[in-house]
Order: C-alpha cells, then structure tokens, then sequence
C-alpha cells in the first residue's frame, strides 16, 4: 500500500519498538483518503539504521506513554517521523524526528 494516501499528522501513537531489524509503528485516528479514521501498522523490514535527531541509535522505543504524528513521509532512502511525545503526569514534552532506513515498509489497517 502507498503511505501517502495516508493523513498521519495527528494521529496517537499506542505503539513503537524495535525487534529483530524491524520497527512496529501502531497509530489510531490515521486519516484514510476518503477522509474516514482508521488504525494504522506501520511495518519497517531490514531496518539498517536508526537516527534519532540526526544521531544514530541502535534501538527505538516510546519516550513517553502519549505521542501524537507531527510529520510522517516517505523519502527515497527511507522514512522521517517527527513524535510529539507527552508525559502530561509529570508534565513534560519533546519533540523528536526519526529518519529510520528499511528494505520495505508494510502498512496494514488494524480494526
């Protein structure tokens, strides 16, 4: 499927880790191109490299338990992410941006 039929911006991200040279990246409320919300799997195969504000790192995880999509792209050599993360208990927020290289990614509609 072509992620960008998909409107990311502001969708919830319940989910995002790394295992096995794979990312899972779940989201609820993606915008489908008839404009109807739905969730989103967004599967990342053979990940080669991680960078997280332009520094590399050797795994991916949730900063905080909130994060809403600022920006999701697909780009020649790879996918940029930019996470609103939120810790409304604590009362802080960060802001980062993911360039992840895959062989694939794989995206898949989730009730």
């Amino acid at each position: 499927m072509d992620i960008s039929k998909y409107t990311f911006e502001d969708s919830s991200v319940s989910a995002f880790f790394y295992k096995a040279h794979c990312i899972t990246l779940q989201l609820e409320g993606v915008a489908l191109p008839n404009g109807e919300k739905t969730n989103i799997k967004l599967n990342f195969a053979n990940v080669s490299q991680i960078l997280i504000d332009d520094k590399p790192y050797p795994t991916i995880r949730m900063l905080y338990n909130d994060g809403a999509i600022i920006h999701l792209e697909k780009e020649e050599n790879g996918t940029l992410i930019i996470i609103e993360w939120t810790d409304y208990k604590n009362n802080l927020s960060k802001t980062l941006s993911y360039d992840i290289d895959s062989s694939n990614v794989n995206l898949e509609v989730t009730p």
